[in-house]
């Protein structure tokens, strides 16, 4: 299913949910001037801070080349981007609550928004179990223990 939001929304305070197999359409408006006619690559991935790292979920990134017309004066530019969400067990991105950031390559033009992508629908796997066998092994460590005293 395709779903459509934009930065502004985004922006705005609007939250997405989204599952695994959607494609999460963003439209992004943004200023530019240029010389000459070029393409340039606009991305879309949702992040999650790693020790206060800004980390992208690369398996979930979208792109698409966008074209700008020779301006010399500030120009307003419409794109959209296609972000599919990938299942974790492909590379892509576990269930839990996300930033986005929408970002031209090459440049230094980016806008990221925390908090606002809300990914469900991943089978539950090994890592969903950890706590548990965590839990398990420590008490088959104290149980023998126990009884010795």
């Amino acid at each position: 299913m395709i779903v459509n939001t934009s930065l502004t929304a985004l922006a705005a305070g609007e939250q997405v949910q989204l599952s695994v197999g959607d494609t999460l359409r963003i439209s992004v408006s943004f200023k530019y001037t240029v010389a000459e006619d070029t393409i340039v690559t606009l991305r879309a991935c949702p992040y999650q801070y790693t020790l206060g790292v800004l980390d992208r979920i690369g398996g979930s990134c979208g792109e698409a080349d966008v074209e700008l017309e020779r301006f010399t004066t500030s120009k307003l530019k419409e794109a959209n981007v296609d972000m599919p969400i990938v299942p974790a067990s492909e590379g892509g991105i576990a269930n839990g609550t996300y930033g986005l950031i929408a970002e031209i390559l090459g440049t230094d033009v980016e806008d990221h928004i925390d908090d606002c992508l809300v990914i469900s629908g991943n089978p539950a796997g090994i890592t969903d179990l950890l706590p548990m066998l965590i839990v398990v092994m420590m008490m088959g460590m104290i149980m023998p223990m126990m009884e010795e005293v």
